[in-house]
């Protein structure tokens, strides 16, 4: 029988926690492993035991115990469920309320999957959006200059394009919410080609 390595994330729903906090927690709980092989129920789910006291009093019931050992349930996700893990936490940081309103938000009629990727974007690292935001300001100089939300820009156009280029990360946000389309955002995504996030 082999091992169910989504296990735990239908476990933390069913003790209603985010898969952070059950990984979390899952470094106090332990699992049995008998010759190699961790103890499972007939459904393929790890035994996983509260406290080392219970998995004691479990191995005194045993007729032998030879080749055993006691693991955490920690040890056990990151040996054997690493992929799912990564997987599991990359959609919850994905779908939180933070990854869509973190920096810039859906309510200008943006797609909330573009959002919520240039969100985690930003926070992960927001100077690789310098070049491609400055090149899309550049192709869409006229339009900003004559947008009612860029209308602290000086009145100057080299001025203008001064402050847009220079100042680029303080102009990200108006630019994105009132000028940008959803295509931008793409074309945003993509330059940057962090895959880590296209979920």
């Amino acid at each position: 029988m082999e091992l169910k390595k989504d296990y735990f994330i239908r476990a933390s729903k069913q003790f209603s926690e985010t898969i952070a906090e059950y990984y979390e927690k899952a470094k106090a709980n332990f699992v049995i492993v008998e010759k190699g092989k961790i103890v499972m129920w007939r459904d393929g789910d790890p035994v996983i035991y509260g406290d080392k006291d219970a998995v004691l009093e479990e191995l005194s019931n045993w007729d032998s115990v030879t080749n055993v050992s006691i693991k955490t349930e920690r040890w056990l996700i990151d040996t054997y469920c690493k992929d799912e893990l990564k997987k599991a936490l990359d959609k919850e940081k994905f779908e939180s309320e933070d990854a869509l309103n973190s920096f810039i938000n859906p309510r200008n009629g943006h797609d909330e999957k573009l959002v919520r990727l240039i969100n985690l974007l930003w926070k992960k690292d927001k100077n690789a959006f310098g070049v491609i935001l400055i090149a899309l300001f550049k192709r869409d100089f006229n339009e900003i200059i004559n947008a009612d939300s860029f209308a602290g820009l000086p009145s100057d156009e080299i001025d203008a394009w001064l402050s847009l280029s220079i100042n680029w990360e303080e102009n990200a946000y108006n630019y994105l919410m009132h000028i940008a389309d959803d295509g931008d955002l793409e074309t945003i995504i993509n330059f940057i080609r962090d895959k880590e996030y296209h979920l």
